[in-house]
This record gives C-alpha cells, sequence and structure tokens, in this order.
C-alpha cells in the first residue's frame, strides 16, 4: 500500500471536510482545535484548502461524489417512460406465480422464486398470529387507469373544453400541439 501523502491532521482535515458539507473552517476547527479566533481559522482552513497536497485529493473526491450523483440520478431518474414501465408491471401481473396448487394445499412460493414482476408487485407481506401468512397485491385496476391516462387515453372532465377554431387556442396549447405533432 502507497503512503499516504499527508500528515495525520492533513488526512483528518480532508476527511472532515469531504464528510461535513465542504464547511473548510468547521473542519479545520474540528482536527486543529477551537482556539484562537475564528477569522484565523478560517484563513488557516483555506491554506489548507490550498495546499499542493490536499487540492488534488479534494478534487479527485469531488470529481467521484459528482460522478457518483450523476450515475444515481440517471438509475433512479423517474422518466414518463420509467413511469409507464412500472405501471405496466403492475397492471398485468399474474397473482397464480406466487403460489402452489398441489393435493389440494396451496402454499406460497420461495421469494426467491417469484417472477420479478410478481415480486415487484407485492406491496405487503403480514405473518398473522395463527401462522398464515397474507400477501397484499398492487391494485392493478389503479395501474391501469394511471397507465391510460398518463397515455393521454384518458382526461380528466376538467381539462377538456370545446375548441371550435385554431383562434380558440391559448400559445401554450399550440406549442403544445405543434410539439406533438413535431413527436410522431
Amino acid at each position: 500500500m502507497a503512503k499516504d501523502p499527508l500528515t495525520v491532521k492533513q488526512r483528518a482535515f480532508v476527511n472532515a471536510y469531504l464528510s461535513n458539507g465542504q464547511n473548510a473552517t468547521a473542519a479545520y476547527r474540528a482536527v486543529y482545535g477551537t482556539r484562537g479566533e475564528p477569522a484565523t481559522a478560517a484563513v488557516n482552513a483555506q491554506t489548507l484548502l490550498k495546499n499542493t497536497k490536499i487540492a488534488p485529493i479534494l478534487a479527485a473526491a469531488t470529481a467521484k461524489a459528482e460522478a457518483s450523483t450523476a450515475r444515481a440520478i440517471e438509475k433512479f431518474a423517474m422518466t414518463k417512460e420509467v413511469i409507464a414501465t412500472n405501471l405496466a408491471r403492475l397492471s398485468s401481473y399474474d397473482v397464480r406465480g406466487a403460489f402452489e396448487w398441489t393435493n389440494g394445499k396451496i402454499t406460497i412460493k420461495d421469494s426467491d422464486k417469484l417472477p420479478d414482476d410478481l415480486a415487484f408487485a407485492i406491496t405487503a407481506v403480514e405473518v398473522r398470529d395463527n401462522g398464515t401468512i397474507k400477501l397484499t397485491f398492487a391494485d392493478k385496476r389503479a395501474a391501469h387507469m394511471d397507465l391510460a391516462k398518463l397515455q393521454g387515453h384518458i382526461v380528466d372532465r376538467k381539462d377538456v373544453r370545446r375548441v371550435k377554431s385554431f383562434e380558440d387556442l391559448t400559445d401554450e396549447e399550440v406549442d403544445a400541439l405543434a410539439a406533438e405533432k413535431v413527436e410522431r
């Protein structure tokens, strides 16, 4: 393992700075003590941030954190397509995949044997006092309705108005129609 180029206190400063929301003065005071003027701690903290050994470490850590944040945002982004996919999964699962019927007995399959879409649709598992297990599944009808609304198949009445001519449209409605035409 390579030798750390920082002193013990410099490493402690870097760790404190990165873990406290990048408050340099607070990191300095946590590592080097709280005696002295606050302005002196702020100046010394800024000096440490510019240190030729510390600055590249902080820059690399910041870049790594930003890349990680970007990946998380991309992975968990709730786009219209992601929402539609999840609603489709919730509206089309087959509950029979959770159980096995043998010799007149019904048993719940092990969780690792459940199809992914079915496991996704399970919203609660309750073990009752008598030892029975209750599974609660997502509301398929609600998922169907939400998906239909998302895709524009169902429009709330408050959103509907009669337009007799092009002049009756607002600028926003004209822009939306133009954008819709371009998408097609």
